[in-house]
């Protein structure tokens, strides 16, 4: 081997070692950053041009480089990550919505609507043993517009809250078209990164800033990534592409005739089961589960209204007149006494008779608590099925979402495992790359001697 091939093989070893401990340094400077990934020089051998084909130099080699920095990281877990995270938050987003509509319906406890009926029945109750009673009938009267004002009460926070909800989706929706028009500039960056680079590898920084934005990107939608060339990414979304290059598409939120919000992407809607993360989840508490509930409280008050309605209308006044509604409207949300009832305690039907003087129909509206008119569903049963479905729901959903929370936290350990820092392998690699630097210095400076020998202290015979 040349003394001069020797020399350039130290001088390249140098190089190598001190690259590879700028590396090492750039990992431990990173340790704390967050969305970091771990990256490794890797050196390849530098083999002599034309050795190997004749001589006796086959197997001389010009001493390493540096082949290539790569990143320490897995897709697979990068992808399963994304997909539980995705999970957690469309659960999240939903256990939220319902747990505000528990604290609203503040079941059980005081000042409710379950509270305002059962208020309601024992007022019934008293005005059985004094039918003729005007403070009595006055009482009921106050009692059944505390049940008015919870039903309406509840029906309105209800809506209020469906639309709180709704608005939460759109913003979700301008967070995920803002996240995919910065990958769309990404994958322009990591293009032009290529274009003008010295080989076909990305920049690692923008391939860890392109991930770290696929990862938020992921809290708001169910996101699949297929990874393109020179690191770009594709993006799809229901099936349906989002991302591809740099065309950005936008998601855009509309109303149905139904008042559900449908999502839709390139003039196609999304099914909402299919959005996921908490986009997903607000989707599905907005056109499924808070229409359930309100449908639910509507129907309820239905029941009450036809229920003690037709009781009243059967029997008689004060004045011995027949009685009539006793509430108005069909729903939650248009609950009202009768105009022929309110503010008028004499004209409560409380009576069978026509004398106006027995407290009959007084007693079986008292007894709706316990026993349904005709075959209409029982009220006590049908208001606790509302409450233990809801109940039930939200248990359910936490259940779900601490189990959920500890797969991310698992996942999240296995990418960092892969991804992360570890400072005492960086120092390691540390004392590695110095010793090999050290040794590759003293063959610089044996060969340097070895020349110093050749040029200044040989051939001196003859002079």
């Amino acid at each position: 081997m040349s003394t001069f091939v020797g020399l350039n093989n130290a001088r390249l070893a140098l190089a190598a070692q001190l690259h590879s401990m700028a590396v090492a340094g750039q990992n431990i400077a990173n340790a704390n950053t967050a969305g970091y990934s771990r990256q490794v020089a890797h050196h390849a051998a530098v083999a002599l041009p034309g050795v190997g084909r004749a001589g006796n130099d086959a197997a001389a080699s010009a001493g390493v480089r540096i082949a290539a920095i790569r990143r320490q990281y897995d897709a697979y877990l990068d992808a399963r990550l994304r997909d539980l995270t995705a999970d957690k938050h469309g659960i999240a987003a939903q256990y939220n919505v319902l747990t505000r509509l528990e604290e609203l319906l503040r079941e059980p406890g005081e000042a409710t609507l379950g509270t305002a009926l059962d208020d309601l029945w024992t007022a019934f109750a008293q005005l059985t043993t004094s039918p003729g009673s005007i403070s009595s009938r006055q009482n009921v009267l106050h009692k059944a517009q505390n049940v008015v004002d919870s039903f309406r009460e509840t029906a309105t926070e209800m809506a209020a809250l469906r639309t709180e909800v709704g608005e939460r989706a759109a913003f979700s929706v301008q967070q995920v078209n803002a996240l995919v028009q910065s990958l769309a500039e990404m994958n322009r960056s990591l293009a032009c990164a290529a274009a003008t680079g010295s080989g076909a590898t990305a920049p690692n920084a923008l391939l860890d800033e392109r991930d770290a934005l696929v990862r938020e990107l992921a809290q708001f939608v169910q996101v699949h990534v297929a990874e393109q060339a020179h690191g770009a990414v594709k993006l799809t979304v229901g099936g349906r592409t989002l991302l591809e290059g740099d065309a950005a598409q936008q998601l855009k939120l509309a109303k149905d005739a139904d008042g559900k919000l449908v999502l839709d992407l390139n003039a196609a809607a999304i099914a909402d089961d299919l959005v996921g993360g908490a986009l997903g989840g607000e989707l599905q508490a907005h056109n499924r589960d808070l229409p359930q509930y309100q449908q639910q409280l509507d129907d309820f008050a239905l029941n009450v209204i036809t229920q003690i309605n037709g009781l009243h209308s059967v029997g008689y006044d004060a004045q011995g007149n027949p009685g009539g509604d006793f509430f108005i409207g069909t729903s939650a949300g248009d609950i009202e006494l009768a105009a022929g009832i309110k503010d008028q305690p004499d004209k409560l039907a409380m009576s069978a008779s026509a004398d106006g003087r027995d407290g009959v129909v007084a007693q079986q509206l008292a007894d709706l608590q316990k026993k349904a008119w005709g075959d209409a569903p029982l009220l006590t049963t049908q208001y606790a099925a509302l409450i233990t479905d809801l109940g039930s729901q939200v248990a359910s959903l936490h259940v779900s979402r601490d189990a959920n929370q500890a797969l991310v936290d698992f996942a999240a350990a296995r990418v960092n495992a892969v991804s992360g820092v570890n400072i005492d392998e960086e120092l390691i690699d540390m004392v590695r790359y110095q010793q090999a630097y050290a040794a590759a210095a003293r063959v610089l400076t044996s060969m340097d001697e070895a020349l110093d020998v050749l040029i200044n202290r040989t051939g001196l015979a003859g002079r």
